[in-house]
């Protein structure tokens, strides 16, 4: 039976926490999958913010980022 491990990695806002699992998934080709709790927020938000500010949450930019954001931290509570 295989064992399941699990790394967490934390931090700030845009401190690379993406960059590292892509780097970890180059490296480690299909060992490790990414769960983020905002992914499961922008799924939820996605047709809202894209019919309402144009905004893709899932491919935005910095600024578009910290635009949506406080509507995440709210939708989120």
């Amino acid at each position: 039976m295989t064992q399941i491990k699990y790394i967490l990695i934390t931090g700030s806002k845009q401190h690379g926490k993406d960059t590292f699992f892509d780097i970890l998934n180059q490296l480690y080709p299909n060992e490790f999958s990414s769960f983020a709790h905002a992914d499961s927020l922008k799924e939820d938000l996605y047709l809202f913010v894209k019919e309402k500010f144009n905004i893709d949450v899932v491919n935005c930019s910095g600024a578009e980022k910290e635009f949506i954001r406080p509507l995440m931290i709210t939708y989120a509570e």
